[in-house]
């Protein structure tokens, strides 16, 4: 049941209450005066029971108001502590939407200075991306140019391996002329050399291949009595060597240039005579460093097989190892065994 029913209940129930004592009062007997006249009475009596019950009936309206207004009071009561809850409430949730606002506007400040940073970000990005468009085709120039420097270098290579090869060949030309200029020319180590004029130096080694290897001096002097006895010399051993020149190397050294390869051979064929010289003489060929550097390392390899016990026999550009022949490699500048076997030098 609601308020304004209980207080609906309550008003009638008074109202009933009042006319019940109203009517109760109606039937009250009042002793008359002895004298009074009942007609005479009559009507005052109804007028004020009329009053009496307007009156009654404008209480019992007040008192449905008085209850009305009770009610409607009470109701506004309710109201306003509905009211003043919902204040609470709302000031709760006032406090809570500022509290809140105050949040989304810290978050918005931090998304502002997020932006903000991303901005700087996606500019630093945007200046990096530039930047490395212009490296990148600083880079493509770079190759281009490198390119084009690998061309060049390429092609200045070929020049200088052509140049090289030429070269070589020219110093292998140079050096095989240098070679065959000194093949009929022979080196005599040993010898005591006194002279120093190329003249007297030439008679001195024209009288030592006579007298220590007998062969006849080829003399084209002008006097009669040395060309009498050159040709004396030629008839009986049936050969002449002619000396163009000797040059001193050293104390004990001595180049001499002769006329040709077959003089050079004459005289190479009987240098095995001065095995017994009482000094220690050795015949032989002229060569160039390179032949020398090379015919160097051809007689340590002939004295390390020797060493090993091995039969060695040693010659211009090979060496002969118990009947193996040896030959110097040009390509690779060594000495490399030959398949075949070589019965005899």
């Amino acid at each position: 049941m609601s308020s304004s029913e209980q207080w609906s209940d309550d008003g009638k129930r008074k109202k009933d209450d009042s006319e019940e004592m109203f009517y109760r009062s109606k039937k009250t007997r009042r002793t008359p005066s002895k004298d009074a006249n009942p007609k005479e009475n009559t009507y005052p009596r109804r007028r004020v029971e009329h009053r009496v019950k307007t009156l009654t009936q404008k209480k019992i309206h007040m008192v449905e108001q008085m209850n009305e207004i009770m009610l409607l009071l009470k109701n506004l009561a309710g109201d306003i502590k509905e009211i003043k809850g919902e204040q609470t409430s709302n000031k709760e949730e006032t406090k809570l939407l500022q509290e809140e606002i105050r949040k989304l506007r810290d978050e918005q400040e931090q998304f502002k200075d997020e932006i903000k940073r991303l901005r700087d970000v996606h500019k630093k990005e945007t200046e990096l991306q530039e930047e490395i468009r212009k490296l990148r085709d600083e880079q493509e120039q770079f190759k281009d140019e490198i390119k084009r420097l690998r061309d060049v270098h390429k092609k200045e290579t070929e020049e200088m391996d052509n140049l090289k090869k030429e070269v070589k060949a020219a110093n292998e030309e140079i050096e095989r002329l240098k070679a065959e200029n000194r093949r009929k020319n022979i080196i005599v180590q040993g010898l005591e050399i006194s002279a120093n004029n190329p003249k007297e130096l030439k008679a001195k080694m024209e009288n030592f291949i006579e007298k220590e290897l007998g062969a006849a001096i080829k003399i084209e002097s002008a006097k009669s009595w040395e060309k009498k006895h050159a040709w004396l010399i030629e008839k009986e051993l049936g050969a002449a060597i002619k000396i163009e020149s000797a040059t001193k190397l050293g104390e004990k050294t001595c180049l001499v240039e002769l006329n040709n390869k077959d003089d050079k051979a004459t005289i190479m064929s009987n240098k095995s005579k001065l095995r017994n010289h009482r000094q220690k003489i050795y015949i032989n060929d002229d060569m160039t460093k390179k032949e020398r550097e090379k015919q160097k390392l051809i007689r340590k390899f002939a004295k390390e097989e020797k060493e090993k016990g091995k039969e060695v026999k040693i010659g211009y550009n090979r060496v002969i190892v118990n009947g193996e022949e040896w030959r110097w490699n040009k390509e690779k500048d060594e000495i490399k065994k030959k398949k075949f076997i070589l019965m005899m030098i």
